[in-house]
């Protein structure tokens, strides 16, 4: 009886690693989809450009910079609990201008580099230079989108009706992330 136990548990252990191995395998596969679609979109456009950009992508614990201290709604900061927060109504043809215009009442200098978060699983976030973020900003914003520095405060958000809204700092620790709710 006991042999059968530990015979039991040790294919018990070869089928979990076998299962966590097939994972791995199939986390690779996607991975090289999500990047092909990547190299065929917004990454041909940069390189095409020659702009140098980094990948950063959302399962490599890779940090997410100040998102996680402002007060995340329902896909979209919620913006009237950050102090000093700015928003542009509307949908706006040329949303780099007005990206543009954030972040120079940001004070984001062209050599900083900026971080283009689009929310999607699957989709990497992108690191470059904010002056050819600027030059790419149509080919970069997605219905909706979060720019800005890892080791930063300020924020710029996209959002898909077409509202631009960007702060230079989160505001209150207690209503950071989704602890505004409670």
């Amino acid at each position: 009886m006991v042999e059968s136990d530990d015979r039991r548990a040790e294919l018990k252990a070869k089928r979990e690693q076998l299962y966590q191995r097939q994972a791995e395998a199939t986390a690779r596969q996607q991975r090289a989809r999500d990047f092909e679609d990547f190299r065929r979109g917004i990454g041909s456009v940069l390189d095409e450009a020659g702009v140098a950009y980094q990948l950063l992508w959302p399962d490599d614990r890779s940090p997410a910079g100040p998102l996680a201290t402002y007060p995340i709604g329902f896909a979209s900061v919620h913006w009237p609990l950050v102090p000093e927060a700015v928003s542009v109504e509307g949908w706006h043809p040329d949303r780099g201008a007005c990206v543009a215009e954030a972040f120079q009442a940001l004070g984001v200098q062209p050599e900083a580099t900026v971080v283009v978060d689009h929310c999607v699983g699957g989709t990497p976030r992108v690191q470059l230079a904010a002056r050819d973020f600027l030059v790419h900003a149509e080919d970069l914003i997605r219905y909706e989108s979060w720019l800005y520095e890892l080791q930063g405060t300020w924020l710029v958000e996209v959002y898909h009706e077409g509202t631009i809204s960007y702060a230079p700092r989160p505001g209150s620790p207690e209503v950071a992330g989704d602890r505004w709710r409670r």
